[in-house]
């Protein structure tokens, strides 16, 4: 049972594990030029205590659209018998506890849940989630990885990069199946001057994208030829349809000359006959 009730335990997961970045949030300032300014906490004091702390039984996942990183998700976290979650513990007032949901968004879409997730040293351990699952299962910006993977960092140095990249891509399988975990001895092959800003979930999903639209390539290519080819064929049949309806018209005029010529000598020849019987009927 807790004895101490001013002061808790505030359990970070995500950005504000990293000890500059909540010490902005706490005196109103700006941790990078991309973030909005907020005022400043009403007990601008720093944390009494703070340590790397793993939360057991709670498992992290990605959901809704975080205005400042692409409109992608965001981590939060929910109760999961056997699972862990990495962050810092930092203790801190109730009071600034509250100026720290304000801070991350207190609304039901965001971190307006307050979790009891346990005790530490007989004081609360207080953590923050949604209330309410929207856009569940939205992948997480680059930089938002890359701004969470450097918290972690910074509270467990032991772990390693693979490690923590392993832990943030692990709620990652079920929203992208086709994107392969990071396997054993694949440092070289997979991440080979690349830097931390790549996972290795994050390499193989951009090789997939480069060989998918160079085979996008391929096929307007193979359309093009195909479309070249049909229009030398339809010029082709023009052509000689072209020269085809010259000696149809030809033809024509000469039958309907020959008509007229048979004509005029029928009539001639009836003109003869009847000069020859008239001549006949005078005898």
């Amino acid at each position: 049972m807790a004895k101490n009730y001013a002061y808790v335990y505030f359990f970070a997961y995500e950005l504000a594990a990293k000890k500059r970045r909540m010490k902005c949030w706490i005196e109103g300032r700006r941790y990078d030029i991309s973030e909005v300014t907020f005022a400043p906490f009403r007990d601008t004091s720093l944390w009494e205590d703070t340590l790397p702390y793993t939360l057991e039984n709670y498992k992290i996942f990605y959901a809704q659209k975080n205005q400042n990183y692409s409109k992608k998700g965001s981590i939060f976290i929910e109760y999961s018998p056997g699972g862990k979650v990495y962050g810092r513990l930092y203790r801190i007032s109730r009071e600034q506890l509250e100026d720290v949901q304000v801070r991350l968004d207190a609304s039901a879409f965001w971190y307006g849940k307050v979790l009891d997730v346990g005790e530490y040293e007989d004081y609360q351990i207080k953590a923050l989630t949604c209330k309410i699952k929207y856009f569940m299962n939205t992948p997480p910006s680059k930089k938002y990885l890359k701004e969470v993977r450097k918290a972690l960092s910074e509270a467990f140095p032991s772990l390693g990069y693979f490690e923590i990249s392993r832990y943030l891509n692990e709620p990652l399988k079920n929203i992208t199946p086709d994107v392969k975990p990071h396997q054993e001895g694949e440092e070289d092959t997979v991440t080979k001057g690349l830097g931390v800003e790549f996972s290795p979930y994050e390499v193989i999903s951009k090789k997939k994208k480069k060989e998918e639209k160079k085979a996008e390539k391929k096929v307007k290519k193979n359309n093009k030829g195909n479309e070249k080819n049909n229009d030398s064929l339809t010029s082709e049949n023009t052509k000689d349809n072209v020269e085809s309806d010259t000696p149809i018209q030809e033809t024509k005029e000469s039958e309907v000359t020959s008509n007229n010529n048979t004509q005029s000598e029928k009539t001639e020849d009836g003109s003869k006959s009847l000069d020859t019987k008239k001549e006949e009927e005078k005898k």
